[in-house]
């Protein structure tokens, strides 16, 4: 779980390890550089670099007064704020992001950073840009803003997913629902019509309960339920509660949640295998 000072701010946190520099055909095949020409890429190539994360390691997107913003290229981190109305809580978590996503507070030059966490539980690759450079290219070049918006509203589509598992009950369906849409969300060409699926990067029970609203002791108790029925499988040192989950059996975790929106996408599976 993300740790903050008692005052809600974040201890020091050292800068990423430097990479290489990054070239264009390393920006363009990004969806924030989709169908940005060339000749404009090029102009923000001397901001750009790779950098590195370690396993438990942060990321502060604001430092020594200069703003980043990152893209991910490997590894999945998670986001978390310092609780408003509960201090007990020691952070709030509020979302996973993975590979092909961004990173980094679009805010007015001026305004001061927020207060939020970001964490690691695997060794992670990012891409590096100076916020100053990306803002100077998008003045001329507003594509990067629709391209920006595009991948803003796909994430909150994944939390409108995320609001529906809170309002279930109880925490045996959630945790289901919530691993279901891990591999939906991670997993390359996610079918129904397939059983068995590894979700990619290594999950924490916090990150669960968190996504879930439920506690991590209850996780716990429903990961477990999960994996008797064999249903899942955790890999992870033992007495750790970080994993690397696979799913067994897709249908049988779904019946768990709602036996007929199985029938149902196992229908929609078969005929996007059929129409031509």
């Amino acid at each position: 779980m993300a740790s903050f000072e008692q005052d809600g701010r974040r201890p020091t946190i050292p800068n990423p390890q430097f990479i290489r520099p990054a070239n264009v055909d390393d920006l363009k095949v990004t969806q924030l550089f989709q169908e940005v020409p060339d000749e404009a890429i090029r102009q923000i190539e001397s901001a750009s670099k790779f950098v590195g994360l370690k396993a438990g390691e942060s990321l502060v997107t604001a430092r020594q007064g200069v703003d980043y913003l990152y893209i991910i290229r490997r590894g999945y981190v998670s986001i978390w704020m310092p609780p408003s109305f509960y201090p007990k809580l020691g952070g709030v978590f509020l979302a996973w992001r993975g590979p092909k996503q961004i990173i980094g507070e679009l805010r007015k030059e001026g305004d001061a950073p927020s207060n939020t966490s970001i964490t690691t539980y695997e060794p992670c690759e990012l891409i590096e840009i100076r916020l100053d450079a990306f803002r100077d290219l998008a003045r001329t070049v507003s594509l990067l803003y629709e391209n920006v918006a595009y991948m803003v509203l796909n994430k909150m589509w994944h939390e409108g997913r995320r609001s529906e598992v809170v309002q279930m009950n109880p925490a045996f369906r959630q945790v289901a629902q919530t691993l279901i849409f891990l591999a939906e969300d991670r997993c390359e060409s996610f079918s129904f019509k397939q059983v068995e699926y590894a979700i990619d990067g290594i999950i924490h029970q916090d990150e669960l309960a968190g996504y879930a609203g439920i506690t991590r002791k209850s996780v716990n108790e429903q990961l477990k339920k999960l994996k008797k029925k064999c249903l899942i499988s955790l890999d992870g040192k033992k007495g750790s509660h970080s994993f690397h989950i696979t799913i067994r059996n897709l249908h049988e975790l779904q019946k768990i949640v709602s036996p007929d929106v199985l029938t149902k996408k196992l229908q929609e599976s078969a005929l996007d295998h059929t129409t031509l």
